[in-house]
Formats: structure tokens, C-alpha cells, sequence
């Protein structure tokens, strides 16, 4: 199975200067764990749900006075879309991430790959076990 199959297709982008509450709207209203932080339309970082917790509610910081910029993960962690899901897979195992930027073959970020995407293309739709 190829990365493709299985990825949230689009890119969902914050500003650096936006607060974390607006980080965590905008992965509440589009129902992902995870958007990338940009800079004048430059790509910076990636602030997932449970960075928001660790390094910011766990602590007792405001989400409304902290930038999404403050906590972000510089330095992407991509896969290609053509690239299997083993492979991946392998790739958070290595890099100890739950999230990885899918870029397709011109290298343009076209969608996400979450440890959670992987997890439901594991269990067949409408199984109960």
C-alpha cells in the first residue's frame, strides 16, 4: 500500500505569529492532529496536538499568548506519496514522530500522513474487533 492511499490529502497551514488556541481551532474544524506553520508563505514547521499539550498546557501557558512559532518542530519530516506505508512507517519509528509531510515528486507538500492513518488502514471498515 502506497503512502497515497492513505494520506489526508491537502496542506493545512498556520502562521507562525498565530496563537496555539487558533492552532488547535483550526485542527478542530478541519479534524486533524497536526498543521504546518508558515512564514510569508514559507513553510517553517509543524505543530502537532500533542505539542500543544506538552510543551505549553502541561506547563500552565496561556494558549491564547503562545505562538505557534514558540513550539513548533523546525525541520520537516517528509515521506513521498509513492513511497510505501511500511516505509513510512519506519521512517516515525526512526525520527520519533507521529506526523510526516507527504510531498509529491516535484517536492511540494500535498498532504499528511499521520501514525493514525496508518492505524485505521490497518483495520478493515466496520470491523469490531
Amino acid at each position: 500500500m502506497k503512502v497515497s492511499d492513505i494520506m489526508t490529502k491537502g496542506v493545512v497551514s498556520v502562521e507562525t505569529s498565530s496563537s496555539i488556541a487558533t492552532a488547535a481551532e483550526v485542527m478542530r474544524a478541519n479534524g486533524i492532529g497536526s498543521v504546518l506553520v508558515s512564514k510569508a508563505n514559507m513553510i517553517e514547521g509543524i505543530v502537532s496536538e500533542l505539542d500543544i499539550v506538552l510543551k505549553a498546557v502541561a506547563k500552565g501557558h496561556d494558549p491564547n499568548s503562545i505562538q505557534a512559532g514558540e513550539i513548533m518542530t523546525a525541520g520537516l519530516i517528509t515521506c513521498s506519496e509513492d513511497q510505501s506505508v511500511d516505509d513510512a512507517l519506519s521512517i516515525m519509528r526512526d525520527q520519533s514522530v507521529h506526523h510526516l509531510v507527504v510531498l509529491n515528486k516535484a517536492g511540494n507538500a500535498v498532504g499528511m500522513l499521520s501514525l493514525g492513518d496508518i492505524l485505521l488502514s490497518a483495520v478493515p471498515a466496520g470491523s469490531k474487533k
